[in-house]
């Protein structure tokens, strides 16, 4: 019996230590392997006089979303939030990684531009003069898109984390460009 107990205990011990050999899949280097295996099945699949068709995305909320995780920079799933505090009609949080452990919290919001109350039209003035706006006493960065906004925060610094976080804000001002 305890032959047989050793030999479960083992191979558990076996499949979880086998689990925690992936490696850090959120780094650059992974990300960048990642692309550039895509990008070479995608140009051997296709023949190389037709160019891939760019995928549209609805001009709404759940649009941008679905392009902000196509693009790799949204992951999981969202959590609504009360996008009313900052006079917007809609908005979501993602929580992820990247070179680190639960470091990203990524923010859309999406406003109407026919129905702005005060709070709205504050935070857009804000954010267009100055990149940030004010809640809680805090100042929060902030891009502007048209009718979206993105707030994108790393709890991580250094260049790689700039550099990532100025990636993810080019990809947000290119949705429906």
């Amino acid at each position: 019996m305890k032959k047989w107990m050793a030999i479960v205990t083992a191979g558990v011990m076996a499949v979880s230590f086998a689990g925690c050999g992936a490696g850090d899949v959120g780094s650059a280097e992974y990300m960048a392997s990642k692309a550039a295996a895509s990008q070479a099945a995608a140009s051997s699949s296709q023949p190389a006089q037709s160019s891939q068709a760019e995928v549209k995305y609805e001009n709404s909320l759940k649009g941008l979303q679905q392009y902000m995780m196509a693009k790799g920079v949204a992951e999981g799933e969202p959590i609504s939030m009360e996008a009313g505090l900052i006079g917007a009609k809609e908005g979501v949080r993602y929580r992820g990684s990247f070179e680190g452990k639960d470091n990203i919290t990524l923010e859309l919001y999406r406003y109407d531009p026919s129905d702005q109350n005060e709070a709205a039209q504050k935070v857009l003035a804000d954010v267009k003069e100055k990149g940030t706006f004010t809640i809680m006493e805090k100042q929060v960065p902030a891009t502007l898109n048209g009718d979206y906004l993105m707030v994108y925060s790393d709890t991580q610094t250094g260049e790689v984390h700039e550099k990532r976080a100025e990636e993810v804000k080019q990809i947000f001002l290119n949705f429906q460009k």
